[in-house]
């Protein structure tokens, strides 16, 4: 938003991040006839898999039967891998979290403001304010040399999420106005649940199959759009939540050069972005395909 002259972390200029690792469902464990599948932390770094899957049991007052989930990720390809829990006895009706970070793992995808219209153009592209903001700023990404600009912003911050961009962004590229949208599709059992916390340099919506959810920032009052990246805001994804496929969808827009001082800008002089984390809870099953 600010004048940047925009840097590849450690590398020079490079091209974009590469594609991330897959979800991987750890370990699981049983006691007294509740299963437990432990994900990995997934916080260490932006190559881990951002969307994380995880299940436990919970009481239930029906008489005897069984109960049991089955977790799995997808690669960009859409292609399913699977874990898997299952317990019998007379209580327990598993319940399955599906973790929402943002991160290198969400693919990109041409659109607008309604979506996605078309297919994955590959990875997102992680970018900073400077080497040191955000302070979780990974090796490798797009960053301000630190002093260059007064105003530092995107203090906004959610554990083990980062700052993304639309994945073809370059230094010199054209950032007026520029949209980014990340999606990912969920398979989700009985009563789905869910709740994301965003922030964007400059705006950024939400949409859970199709349907608007919420949106935070501007890119017609600077002030607004100022507020947005550094403060978080909560969305309620339940009421647009099905049993079965869910879409979910990321949008961001980067405000007009004049937010920058210059028009029309490249990139480097007028930065843009988006970070969010959250979670979808459901029953029986729940997994993730990109």
């Amino acid at each position: 938003m600010r004048a940047r002259l925009v840097l590849r972390r450690g590398l020079g200029i490079v091209p974009f991040v590469g594609f991330a690792g897959l979800v991987s469902a750890l370990g699981g464990s049983s006691c007294g006839g509740a299963i437990v599948l432990t994900p990995g932390d997934g916080g260490d770094g932006p190559g881990d898999a951002s969307s994380h899957v995880s299940s436990s049991s919970s009481p239930n007052s029906s008489s005897g039967g069984s109960s049991s989930g089955s977790v799995g990720t997808g690669s960009s390809s859409g292609m399913f891998g699977t874990g898997s829990s299952s317990g019998s006895g007379s209580e327990g009706t598993t319940m399955v979290t599906v973790a929402l970070l943002s991160g290198a793992d969400w693919p990109w995808f041409p659109g607008g403001l309604g979506g996605a219209d078309g297919g994955a153009l590959g990875p997102a592209a992680l970018v900073c304010v400077d080497e040191g903001v955000p302070a979780n700023c990974p090796a490798g990404a797009i960053y301000e040399i630190p002093g260059a600009s007064s105003a530092t912003g995107w203090s906004a911050s959610y554990p083990g999420a980062y700052w993304i961009w639309r994945g073809d962004v370059t230094p010199s590229g054209d950032a007026d106005l520029a949209i980014a949208v990340f999606q990912k599709t969920f398979l989700l059992g009985s009563n789905p649940t869910g709740q994301l916390q965003m922030a964007a340099d400059d705006f950024v919506e939400v949409l859970v199959n199709g349907r608007l959810a919420g949106s935070s920032g501007s890119i017609t009052d600077e002030s607004v759009a100022w507020q947005s990246q550094n403060n978080l805001t909560t969305v309620d994804l339940t009421p647009y939540l099905t049993s079965g496929s869910n879409t979910l969808t990321i949008v961001g827009q980067n405000g007009p050069g004049s937010y920058a001082g210059c028009s029309p800008c490249p990139y480097s002089s007028n930065t843009a972005g988006v970070i969010f984390g959250g979670s979808i809870t459901s029953g029986g099953m729940g997994s993730v395909a990109q």
